[in-house]
């Protein structure tokens, strides 16, 4: 055995001492990137999919999410399933929204027909409180322009930057409000006909999250009527 290895060993040098050095150099690279494409890039993707996780866990989704049965519009009894979750322990926040669409109109009052869609689309509306939002999902930090909602609003909402749109915008300006701004007015026609004007107190950008900026909030008591119930509820991630 001892023959074999030190014959494979004056091998392996007359090849490195004789051989192709470009060869050498070569293979020596091609081991570096395998070494790379094995280790770094996996690492990359598992980084990039955890910020991607927890971005929709903060802004989107939270941890749990309860919905209505495939045949129902909304939760039967919410508020008893609000009590009951806010109960278990471990449980920091639960958030009730009414999950709603509706077409969305700005400077509507410019139109010249009323075939002009003018600056207007439809996006998701979610009817929030804001004090139990803020307990579940980060999105009242992320407010780039105005503030956020509070309990004592009326008739006013809170736009995704992707909605609003503008400079800071990604979406193309023809999909956007084209640019509304905080104070602004915006007129919402939802899906039973019943049309609302309310006035812009804030516009939110959740960073990567385009799903997330392309919602609209208002107050769940006095904004929204007709929705579906979901509840988010966050729990402390484990330690």
């Amino acid at each position: 055995m001892m023959s074999n290895l030190r014959t494979a060993l004056f091998l392996a040098y007359k090849s490195i001492i004789k051989g192709n050095k470009w060869a050498l150099v070569f293979v020596i690279l091609a081991m570096s990137l395998s070494f790379v494409n094995l280790n770094f890039v996996p690492a990359v993707l598992s980084g990039a999919r955890n910020t991607l996780e927890e971005q929709m866990v903060n802004t989107l989704l939270a941890n749990v999410v309860i919905e209505p049965e495939e045949d129902k519009y909304y939760l039967d009894h919410a508020q008893q399933v609000v009590q009951k979750v806010s109960e278990v322990p471990g449980v920091v926040g639960v958030a009730p929204h009414l999950n709603n669409t509706a077409f969305i109109e700005y400077e509507w009052k410019e139109k010249k027909s009323p075939s002009d869609k003018g600056k207007s689309g439809n996006w998701a509306v979610i009817g929030i409180d804001p004090s139990q939002e803020a307990k579940v999902t980060a999105i009242h930090e992320h407010i780039i322009e105005g503030s956020y909602l509070d309990e004592n609003d009326r008739d006013a909402i809170v736009l995704g930057i992707e909605i609003a749109g503008g400079d800071l915008a990604q979406t193309a300006p023809n999909l956007t409000l084209g640019g509304a701004r905080v104070g602004d007015k915006v007129r919402l026609t939802y899906p039973n006909g019943v049309q609302r004007e309310y006035k812009i107190k804030g516009i939110f950008r959740a960073r990567e999250m385009l799903r997330v900026d392309l919602r609209a909030l208002g107050l769940k008591e006095k904004s929204l009527s007709i929705p579906t119930l979901p509840n988010l509820w966050s729990m402390p991630p484990p330690v």
